[in-house]
């Protein structure tokens, strides 16, 4: 198990959060098992869109920026999680 733990800021005006997880430096998150966790969610699911997820669903996703950004779906990603700005994320891949 790989482990990384960072400081995101958090982006109350959309739904998701954006941390600094370059997806170019996890390039294995879309073949290996990983979690990421923040507030009290732990979260497993890569998605390539926001519509292969249903509506109230936590999932990662690669950001226009380029970064693993946690995401809902029809939701508030910072509601759905109970985090606030400047709360740790981790990442775990297996």
């Amino acid at each position: 198990m790989i482990q990384f733990a960072r400081q995101h800021a958090m982006s109350a005006t959309v739904a998701r959060q954006e941390n600094d997880f370059a997806a170019r430096e996890f390039a294995g998150i879309n073949s290996r098992p990983f979690e990421m966790r923040a507030g009290t969610q732990r979260i497993h699911r890569l998605a390539l869109t926001y519509a292969e997820t249903e509506a109230g669903d936590l999932f990662v996703i690669v950001g226009s920026s380029g970064h693993l950004e946690i995401a809902a779906n029809q939701a508030s990603a910072a509601g759905l999680l109970g985090c606030s700005a400047g709360a740790p994320v981790e990442l775990d891949l297996y």
